[in-house]
């Protein structure tokens, strides 16, 4: 029997898209992934969470990940910049998602 289950995925790593929810995020803090990967241990909704920070520096890979991912998350303190992507947020301490755990929370709800 397989054991489904949610993925943390880093830089150089690209899994296949299976049927988890592929989502990225850029520039999290540690504690915003502890958060989100505490929240996925118990969701009902499986996530394949790629983790992206500045200081990566590898524009393929973050090319490649975007493409693949429904959701670009990208802290509003994040140097990065993407163009092109059809769904992105920003989240920060003065957007309106505050904290990427609001995403997973919201979609959690809706499956």
């Amino acid at each position: 029997m397989t054991h489904l289950t949610s993925r943390l995925i880093t830089s150089p790593d690209i899994l296949e898209h299976e049927d988890n929810h592929p989502v990225i995020i850029i520039d999290p803090t540690q504690e915003q992934i502890d958060q989100v990967v505490d929240f996925c241990r118990h969701s009902k909704k499986l996530f394949d969470v790629y983790v992206y920070t500045s200081d990566t520096d590898d524009l393929m890979y973050l090319s490649h990940v975007t493409k693949i991912a429904e959701q670009v998350l990208i802290s509003d303190s994040s140097h990065v910049s993407i163009k092109n992507l059809k769904e992105q947020t920003i989240y920060g301490p003065n957007e309106k998602m505050v904290n990427p755990l609001d995403y997973f929370k919201n979609i959690d709800n809706i499956a």
